[in-house]
């Protein structure tokens, strides 16, 4: 499985986010780089770019969605496969080592 990644970057304002490529990405300078476009990590972005001289980068592990609707519609969160990913961890200890 290939991985993707999409990049969102925002500068000055939530208005004038836009998506780039990995290597726009990698050439440009950020205040500020972000991983995860979680509420937490777009929350951050924001108020980071209230302040018209600071840039933040917003960085990704899966890609955007193809605005189907069991991702638009609340309620009717079943993902495509390629939104999904496979989870590795350890066993864990309060979980029985499950």
């Amino acid at each position: 499985m290939q991985n993707t990644y999409s990049t969102l970057y925002s500068y000055s304002a939530a208005k004038d986010a836009q998506a780039i490529d990995a290597v726009t990405a990698s050439i440009t300078r950020y205040g500020s780089i972000i991983a995860g476009r979680g509420p937490s990590g777009l929350t951050v972005a924001d108020r980071l770019t209230e302040n018209l001289d600071v840039s933040v980068l917003v960085m990704e592990y899966s890609p955007f969605d193809q605005r189907e609707p069991s991702v638009l519609v609340p309620g009717q969160w079943n993902p495509g496969a390629y939104l999904r990913h496979d989870i590795f961890s350890t066993p864990q200890q309060g979980l029985k080592n499950a």
